[in-house]
Order: C-alpha cells, then structure tokens, then sequence
C-alpha cells in the first residue's frame, strides 16, 4: 500500500534547505513506490524551496522537469506549477509576471475545489495587486 505524503508536513518555511531534504526523500520514496502522480506536485515544492533559498535557476529547472512530469490528468500537480511558477516570477522580482499564473491556479483549483490551493492562489493575486508584482512571499 502507498504512503501517504502530507505536503504540508514537510514543510519549514525558515529553513529551505531542511524542505528541499524532505521534498527530494518524498520523491524518491514516490518514485520507489511507482506514484507517478505525485512527482510534479513533489517538485514544485522543491522548486519554491529552492526560490526561497535564492537558488532562482535550480528552481526554473525544477519546474521544467515538473511541467515535463505533468500527466493529462495531474489537475493538482497543474495548479501547484502554476503557484510556483507566478511566486518563483514574483520572488525573482520579476515584476507582475507572476499574475498570469495565479490567476490560472486560482481559476484551476475552484474548479477542483481545492479549497488551500484557491486561498494560496488568491493570496498571491492579491499580494501582486498591492505591490505590483515585486513583493517577496
């Protein structure tokens, strides 16, 4: 039987590098048990916590090889590239570039009704909105 992987648990938002060692041993635990389903969403979450340690091209590659990993029907996988690709932008001080994609993981995830996904999407808009894109977060 899979293991469960709690997203969310993995994380540490004060210490990136201590997330990225999660992200890569849940991966490698996904890919040992042959959930190809998990492996995009697992590496937009490796990919912002490589933008949020500064590493800003580790992370583009991360999000390459995770829209690469996307199956047809991956729906969660595709909305968290979108947030990670509109907050890498947005992190990377890439102005409002990032818009566009919030804007497509929040449409995305209400259609799913992923409801934690719509509220991070939202935020990001909104974070976008107040400083014109170039806000950290």
């Amino acid at each position: 039987m899979p293991t469960e992987i709690d997203i969310a648990a993995l994380w540490n938002f004060g210490d990136p590098a201590a997330s990225e060692r999660r992200f890569r041993e849940a991966l490698d635990g996904a890919r040992a048990e042959g959930r190809t389903e998990l492996k995009a969403e697992l590496l937009t979450q490796l990919a912002l916590a490589q933008g949020l340690a500064g590493r800003f091209d580790d992370a583009h590659r991360t999000l390459g090889e995770a829209a690469v990993a996307l199956g047809e029907s991956d729906c969660r996988g595709r909305v968290r590239l979108h947030l990670e690709s509109g907050r890498l932008l947005n992190t990377s001080r890439a102005g409002d570039r990032g818009r566009t994609h919030f804007q497509a993981a929040l449409s995305a995830a209400e259609r799913l009704r992923e409801d934690d996904l719509a509220v991070d999407a939202a935020h990001m808009l909104a974070i976008v909105a107040e400083t014109g894109g170039s806000a950290l977060a």
